[in-house]
């Protein structure tokens, strides 16, 4: 597999974990797939744009603040972040996100501690068939079954938490989601049905005082 470039921006440092920092997407040597936004909310919608004009196709926002609290601050603040994604046709993963861990490309931007200073290799090597693939909106809830599953040897193909919001395309045998709501289940289950994957789904509880932000 290639070694990709790391590549860190930061406003005022000009270095990051021993990377070399630049003060702006604009400055980055070479081209970009994915970003990673992790500043305050007030900073994403601009920084998102300018990932855009710099021909970012696809970005994690870690960041929260958005339609998940009370108010409507935030949930304007996801409709014009909806608004750049489209523009730009960019996939975005989040915001108030955990990350994701993309197994075979050795890929996980997490904060999770289940993936930090592994002793477990990230596929078990008497593995290589029978991929589970995992999303869920909440962050602890999607690495809980890695980290359960892979002492056990169970094979993870991507662990995703969608925080907000979520663009993914699993190729997998299984799929297992945590989910807050679903529109309709015909539009969930359709597509999945005709690839013949076998689904597990669990359903948080909700109570009176629940908003459901799925807008």
């Amino acid at each position: 597999m290639p070694t990709r470039a790391h590549l860190s921006v930061s406003r005022s440092q000009t270095e990051v974990q021993g990377l070399k920092a630049y003060a702006s997407v604009d400055m980055l040597p070479e081209r970009v797939d994915m970003a990673l936004l992790i500043i305050p909310a007030e900073f994403v919608l601009e920084e998102l744009e300018r990932c855009g004009r710099a021909g970012i196709k696809a970005a994690l926002i870690i960041t929260s603040g958005f339609a998940e609290q009370r108010g409507d601050d935030g949930v304007e603040m996801q409709r014009r972040l909806r608004e750049i994604a489209k523009r730009y046709d960019m996939l975005v993963c989040g915001p108030n996100t955990e990350g994701f861990a993309n197994t075979a490309a050795a890929l996980c931007a997490t904060f999770s501690p289940t993936v930090d200073a592994l002793k477990i290799p990230l596929i078990p090597a008497s593995r290589s068939s029978g991929h589970v693939a995992v999303i869920g909106q909440s962050g602890g809830m999607g690495f809980a079954f890695f980290d359960r599953g892979r002492p056990k040897e169970i094979p993870f193909s991507y662990v995703i938490t969608t925080g907000n919001e979520a663009c993914w395309k699993p190729l997998t045998s299984s799929i297992t989601c945590w989910m807050r709501a679903v529109p309709t289940c015909s539009c969930f289950f359709g597509e999945h049905q005709e690839r013949r994957n076998i689904q597990t789904c669990g359903r948080q509880g909700s109570t009176s005082l629940q908003t459901d932000h799925r807008d």
